[in-house]
Formats: structure tokens, sequence, C-alpha cells
């Protein structure tokens, strides 16, 4: 518990534009009430700021079991995200303008006052949309900015729709705990756990040696395709 006090702290204090000598790592776990659970990793510095998402389990899943998902946003390219997969070892890149799938819902929210949660002062809210129903805890002692486009790629955390909706009651800040509960894929918890001052290497933010360059699907914005003969080449950190 108080290495998640700390953490916020240090991130609050150090955080404006540079980092001070490190970086941060925030693990946030993911349960699902039908089994398909996982851990979120994010790391950040002056750098960038990346997001690890591993499948740990799920029925529906077992392929994807230990496989990990990759956004990474370079702070010298912050208009383009570069996302990884590990299970076929390709890699994309998303225009900003390209990043967010769309959310049709439509959203009211109530909020039900201040949390404590995990020792990190929160607000509460309950955001209600069409499909699917949200219990929030946030705080803005972590800089939501920092991670906002590599989380937003999932609309039922970070659309814009339902930020904006959490913006009308100033409760958009960092999502310290999400109990998510949809229609079709059931109720889905996220939570921080833990929060860690650490050295985050310059190579995490570059695509691996190895790995092929697909393109997106027109049809699914965020997802990609296999990149045809004769594109032109993209400069990238992989060696």
């Amino acid at each position: 518990m108080k290495s998640i006090i700390t953490g916020v702290i240090v991130f609050f204090l150090f955080h404006s534009t540079v980092f001070a000598g490190k970086g941060l790592h925030l693990e946030m776990k993911v349960i699902n009430s039908k089994g398909a659970n996982g851990r979120i990793d994010l790391y950040a510095s002056d750098k960038g700021s990346r997001m690890e998402f591993t499948i740990q389990s799920g029925r529906s899943s077992v392929a994807m079991q230990g496989r990990k998902l990759i956004t990474i946003l370079r702070a010298d390219n912050p208009g383009t995200v570069i996302r990884l997969n590990s299970m076929n070892k390709t890699w994309s890149e998303i225009p900003d303008e390209k990043m967010h799938i769309p959310d049709n819902q439509k959203y009211t929210v109530e909020l039900t006052g201040r949390d404590t949660l995990n020792g990190i002062p929160c607000l509460h809210a309950v955001l209600t949309g069409t499909h699917s129903r949200q219990e929030v805890w946030t705080t803005d002692s972590i800089h939501m900015e920092t991670f906002y486009p590599v989380l937003s790629i999932d609309p039922r955390w970070t659309s814009g729709v339902r930020r904006e909706t959490l913006q009308s009651v100033h409760a958009d800040g960092f999502p310290v705990k999400v109990i998510l509960d949809n229609h079709q894929t059931g109720i889905t918890t996220l939570e921080l756990v833990n929060v860690e001052k650490v050295e985050v290497p310059e190579e995490m933010y570059a695509v691996p040696k190895g790995y092929k360059k697909t393109e997106l699907s027109s049809a699914q914005p965020g997802i990609p395709k296999p990149a045809m003969k004769g594109d032109k080449p993209v400069k990238t950190d992989s060696k």
C-alpha cells in the first residue's frame, strides 16, 4: 500500500514537462467475470510512454495467454502511436486522428463524492451509458495526459464521449479503479495496484528487431492489416 502512495506523490511532484532522473511504472490488474483476466503495465519517462496488456487467462483466448499487446508513444513523435503485436511479431503506426475506435453510447454521470482507494484520494463517480454502466475512481495526482494516448485505443475506458462526460463533473483524472458492467462482455474491473519509480530503458520505445510493419484497416480504425508490396519503408529504431 505504501508503495502506491509514495509512487503517486513522486509522480505528482516530479512530472511537469521533464521527468527527474527516473521514469515511472504503474501496474494495473484486469479481472473479468467471464474469466478473461490480465494485467496492464504502464511506463513513462521523458522519452515517452508505453502500455503493455498481458492476457493471463480466458476461456475463449487460450492461444493468446501470456501474449502481450503493446502500445508506444514516443516524445519525439507525439502525433503517432506505435502498436506492437508480440503474437505475430508485427507493428503498425496509428496517427492520432485514427486512434479512437468510435463509441456511439450516450452517457449520464453522477458524482457520488470523494473517496480514498488504495491510499490514493479519488473522486468517485457513476457513469451510465446506453449499453454499459461504469463505477469509476479517478485521481488528479497522476498526469492522465501522459498515458491517455496509449490507453485510448480501448473505448471502454477512454473514449472521447466518455471522457467529456466525466469532465463535466471534473472526474476525468487517471483511473485508480473502474468497474465496467457491459451487457455483452460481463463485469470487468480495472484497478491500479502499484506505482514505482524506475529506470525505463530507451529501447522500450523502439520497434524490436524482426517485427514486420502492417497498415491500418480503413474499416476498423486502430486495427492493423498486412502491409502491401511496394509500401515505402518507415524509419524506426529497430536494428
